[in-house]
Order: C-alpha cells, then structure tokens, then sequence
C-alpha cells in the first residue's frame, strides 16, 4: 500500500533533482504550498526512500520569525527506478528449460560439428 506522502515526495525529489542544490523545510512549504508540519512528513519520508538517494547537512541560519536557527538541508542526488514488490521469484527449473530450448535453436560455433 502506498503512502499519501509518496506523491508529494516524488514530486519534491524530481524538483530537487533538477534544482541540483541543498534545499530545506521551508523551500518545500513554498514548492507546495501546504502546512510546515505536511512537509515536513514529506521531507522525512523522502529522505526514508530506498530509492532515492540523498544528502543531508546541519546548517545555522540567522534568526527569522517561525523559522529555526539550526536546520536540516538535503539534495537530492539520484533517483532510481523503483523495484517491482510483487513480481514472483524467477524459478530455476523454468531458467533452465528456457536455457535447454535456446541451446538447441543456436547454431554450434564452426569448429564443433
């Protein structure tokens, strides 16, 4: 079952990826323009995603309303394809009947007839 958070956070980690730069809680705020508490579920999930990969620094920041002296800023360095949860483990006596039938339709190499 997929998460509610894991269209915004695709949606955050394509940006991020294109920005190319670190980015915070409060970019995202104004990226989606939702609730800091919703994005900041989102920026959590994202960075808890197996197929995205990211990078995370501490940084201080001069003092403005609302807004944390000591935040987190992550970039967004690649995104992979994600893996498919419910495909069926391939069956080794299915490889091997599929290796046997294409062994006897190639042709043997020249010297071996």
């Amino acid at each position: 079952m997929d998460s509610k958070l894991k269209a915004p956070a695709l949606r955050v980690a394509g940006w991020g990826l294109l920005y190319g730069e670190f980015f915070d809680l409060y970019t995202v705020v104004d990226l989606l323009q939702v609730p800091s508490d919703f994005a900041s579920d989102v920026v959590h999930y994202l960075r808890c995603l197996p197929y995205v990969e990211t990078v995370a620094e501490t940084r201080s920041c001069k003092k403005e309303a609302g807004k944390s002296l000591r935040r987190i800023f992550i970039k967004v360095v690649s995104i992979h394809p994600e893996s498919p949860r419910k495909a069926p483990p391939a069956k080794v006596d299915v490889l091997h009947s599929k290796l046997a039938q294409l062994s006897k339709t190639m042709p043997l190499p020249q010297g071996k007839r």
